[in-house]
């Protein structure tokens, strides 16, 4: 699939989710939505890793500040 055809059917589908936003504004709500779900398929295959290392911590009587902060 060519990238302008690509690109058409990437709007296609997001100008019915628009919705009530004006089309300059539409950038500023899907940017960080965007961004979230990159983050989450990246961070993916850590995530059971990091929350079990959270919960050893937690369990190991560290202050819950000291935790984040790790």
């Amino acid at each position: 699939m060519k990238l302008k055809s690509r690109a058409a059917l990437i709007w296609s589908v997001a100008d019915p989710s628009r919705g009530d936003f004006k089309q300059s504004e539409y950038g500023r709500f899907i940017l960080p939505f965007t961004l979230l779900r990159r983050l989450d398929g990246v961070l993916g295959p850590t995530t059971a890793a990091v929350l079990a290392e959270y919960r050893d911590k937690e369990q190991a009587g560290r202050p819950a500040e000291e935790v984040r902060a790790a």
